[in-house]
């Protein structure tokens, strides 16, 4: 029951670490960013998928997945993603960890 307890701490620990570094590298590029704006904006990025063989944004452009975009190096708001590129998109962000 302890190592549970221990494993939820750490697991929300380590989520708002993440989130707390994510918003200080966007916040210079959106400055009226807020905790909640951050959220919402994150909960609206899904992927709807399409022939089997793409990915189409299912989200509509704002400032904050513009800044979110910048930050990663990558847009997924402009075009069709092709199933390859979304699995080197998940094999960038779990090697950048």
């Amino acid at each position: 029951n302890d190592d549970r307890i221990l494993a939820h701490f750490l697991t929300c620990f380590l989520a708002l670490l993440i989130f707390r570094i994510l918003k200080a590298k966007i916040m210079p590029l959106v400055p009226t960013l807020t905790n909640k704006s951050l959220i919402n904006t994150l909960k609206i990025f899904s992927f709807k998928s399409y022939d089997d063989a793409t990915y189409v944004p299912c989200y509509d452009g704002i400032n904050i997945t513009d800044a979110l975009h910048d930050f990663a190096n990558f847009r997924t708001d402009t075009e069709y993603i092709p199933v390859s590129s979304m699995k080197n998109i998940f094999c960038i962000s779990k090697k950048s960890k």
